[in-house]
């Protein structure tokens, strides 16, 4: 083994460590056979745990069904105490989300809101927020937004979704219209974007600099004596 292999195994390493913190799907929700108030995860991945995508202090006066999780009895204005809400932790690493995809349905032609807020400030701040619903009755609206350096600190974070709608008897929430499909004509409309509510992160607890330092010089210890019976 000489410097050059050293080397090499040295940054073989440094990149097979980093790879451990590349995003990934951490879970979803597929609206496939939505009823209720409440919404089961899947796909979620070894070492996570995902509650379900619950509705808090809203209405269900119309049921939610097959591709369909919305509800009526929001507000025309965020109110605090109204949402949808999911838990996520992890059985023994801190992680980051990076990325949610997800596609929102109001039935009434008239603007909707949402707005995203964590556990990590206790839902003080603004995330991310959107408008849909406006373009007409039906209407399905995607949306993939990014969070940047959103690290948990006690291997849990919870989420909720806070949604407005012009009048209580609107149905307004998650939807699914595309069943696989990018774009789709569903009563007369094109829809496109994402079939699911789906979370993107990674973990962040690595091994630490100093374990690849020791690492690095075991290596070159193995180097230099191999070095010296050549």
């Amino acid at each position: 083994m000489n410097i050059k292999s050293v080397k090499n195994a040295f940054v073989g390493l440094v990149l097979s460590i980093s790879g451990l913190a590349n995003a990934g799907l951490i879970t979803e929700y597929d609206f496939h056979n939505a009823t209720g108030t409440s919404e089961g995860s899947s796909n979620t991945q070894s070492g996570f745990l995902a509650s379900s995508l619950t509705l808090t202090n809203a209405q269900n006066n119309v049921n939610a069904f097959d591709s369909h999780f919305y509800h009526t009895g929001w507000d025309t204005t965020k109110n605090i105490n109204k949402y949808y809400s999911f838990n996520l932790s992890n059985n023994t690493d801190n992680f980051s989300i990076d990325r949610m995809t997800f596609s929102m349905e109001d039935l009434s032609g008239t603007a909707s809101n949402w707005f995203l807020g964590s556990s990590l400030d206790n839902y003080q701040s603004t995330l991310a927020s959107g408008i849909f619903g406006s373009s007409g009755n039906g209407e399905v609206v995607p949306f993939d937004i990014t969070l940047n350096n959103l690290v948990t600190s006690n291997k849990n974070i919870e989420f909720r979704f806070y949604v407005t709608a012009s009048n209580l008897g609107e149905r307004a929430g998650f939807a699914n219209h595309l069943w696989g499909a990018q774009n789709h004509i569903h009563e007369g409309i094109l829809q496109y974007g994402y079939n699911e509510l789906s979370v993107y992160g990674s973990v962040t607890d690595v091994p630490e600099p100093s374990t690849i330092a020791i690492f690095a010089l075991g290596l070159m210890g193995l180097a230099s004596r191999r070095f010296k019976k050549q």
